[in-house]
Order: C-alpha cells, then sequence, then structure tokens
C-alpha cells in the first residue's frame, strides 16, 4: 500500500490545530494499522483526530514504576542539566518560576538511552517509540543509540502535575522533530486527583477534557500541531511535593542537544 506522509501533508494542506475527534481504538489494532502503511490514519492525525490506544503499557507495571520514581524524587535532589556529554539521568521541580518554554507547575523525571535505566523505561517504551518512528517516516532506530555527541537524542520524560495546582499552559509541539506526541497515562481520575487534566481545543475555542475517558496504560497520540494544555489538578488542595498524588504521564521523543 502507498502511504502518504506527513511532510507530503503539510505541504498541501494547513494544518488544523483544533480536535476533532476523539477516537478509541485497541493498541493491537493501532499497531496493525502502522504496519500497514495505514493513510486514514495518518490523515486523520493530521487533520485533528485524537486516538486515545487503549491497553498500550501494562497498568500495574505503570504504577509501579511512578510510585519508585516518586521514591526517587524524594530522596534526591531535584537539579537541571543541559544535553551534553555526561548528562545524568536527573529530575527537576517547576514551580511557575522555573526557565520552561510554557508556564506550568509540576515535578519532571528525565532519561536517556545512554545512561542505566534501572526501571527499564526504554525497553517498556521502546515498541510504541518504534511505531512512532515508522508512522512519521523516520528510520525506526535512527536516534535511538545517540549520544549527546549527535544532534538529536532519544529522551523519556515522566511528568508529575501535583495536587495543588499542577498545570501546563495551552501550547502546541509545532517545533518539535517528532510528528506526533506521544503520551502514555499513568494515573486515573477520581482516584489519583479529582479535578483538571489534559484539555484540546475545539473549532469553537471551547476546551475539549480527555482524563475522564482514559485509564492508566492508554496511551493517547495526537498531531504536534493540536493546540493542549493541563488545567491546574485539585487546585484547592495545598501542593505537597512528597505526595505521590496528582496527574502523571509519560512521553517519549527525540529532542536536540546542547552541542548544536
Amino acid at each position: 500500500m502507498n502511504s502518504i506522509s506527513f511532510a507530503e501533508l503539510e505541504k498541501s494542506h494547513f494544518t488544523n490545530v483544533f480536535a476533532r475527534n476523539i477516537i478509541k481504538i485497541e493498541y493491537q489494532e493501532y499497531k496493525n494499522r502502522i504496519l500497514k502503511n495505514d493513510s486514514e490514519l495518518i490523515e486523520s492525525l493530521f487533520f485533528g483526530d485524537i486516538y486515545i490506544v487503549k491497553n498500550a503499557y501494562k497498568k500495574k507495571l505503570l504504577e509501579k514504576i511512578r510510585s519508585e520514581l516518586h521514591e526517587w524524587g524524594t530522596k534526591t535532589k531535584a537539579s537541571y542539566h543541559e544535553i551534553k556529554e555526561g548528562v545524568p539521568n536527573f529530575h527537576r521541580i517547576l514551580d511557575k518560576d522555573g526557565k520552561f518554554y510554557v508556564s506550568s507547575k509540576w515535578h519532571g523525571y528525565y532519561f536517556f538511552n545512554f545512561n542505566k535505566d534501572p526501571w527499564n523505561i526504554f525497553n517498556i517504551a521502546e515498541e510504541k517509540y518504534f511505531l512512532n518512528q515508522k508512522i512519521m517516516g523516520f528510520n525506526e532506530k535512527e536516534t535511538f543509540n545517540n549520544s549527546p555527541k549527535d544532534k538529536y537524542v532519544t529522551r523519556v520524560w515522566i511528568v508529575q502535575y501535583p495536587q495543588g495546582g499542577g498545570y501546563i499552559q495551552a501550547h502546541d509541539h509545532s517545533s518539535d522533530v517528532f510528528c506526533l506526541a506521544n503520551i502514555a497515562i499513568m494515573s486515573e481520575k477520581g482516584k489519583d486527583y479529582n479535578n483538571g487534566g489534559i484539555y484540546f481545543i475545539d473549532e469553537n475555542a471551547n476546551k475539549i477534557f480527555i482524563d475522564d475517558q482514559v485509564e492508566v496504560g492508554d496511551l493517547l497520540v495526537t498531531y504536534k500541531r493540536q493546540v493542549h494544555g493541563v488545567d491546574p489538578v485539585d487546585p484547592n488542595i495545598k501542593t505537597d511535593w512528597k505526595s505521590e498524588k496528582g496527574r502523571w504521564v509519560m512521553m517519549y521523543g527525540n529532542v536536540p542537544t546542547n552541542n548544536y
């Protein structure tokens, strides 16, 4: 099957930055459609459909990683490191006043494939990463084994939006190398937090909230120009950075190093 590419679509069409349809699909079907070079899937994503890929990850495994990462984050000092030779895995807390490209409040955990991976995070995310490379038209392993000496490296980013107003301002990822945002769900609304969460914007400028429709282990997939944000999580509760409560997600992608 001859498949159209995101690059071709961008040359011939305006990108839809608004959310269109919310489509639920089982992971195995989503995987098979990518392997078959399904043009309808690519066009659907490009024109604004948001995919909730069900059962992409094992729920208990993500919950275990979340708890152990949180423990690591409370017992070690938060810090920030540019992506240069020697960059470690690290975690940082941003509370509205840190350096980030949009206003936000979160605790982020950064992992690189060239470092030791005690939680086997890259093994867990590897298949989804390679599928994402394929649907974007990239070589599956093009940057996966890169180091900071190269222009791009592969990074996993796990984020906790804490109770007490964890959020991120509306933004898109139009400047990213990745065409598609992949957001693995690691927490459950109604259990780990009660209010707030991710939203997209429809053509009438309404916020379309998603967290009520997803479960731990699901994967959100959207085109990079889709405007989205995270509404404040349980803003009426005092923030306790030592608490595991809040909204947790995992994302991966190819990011530029600081050597270029």
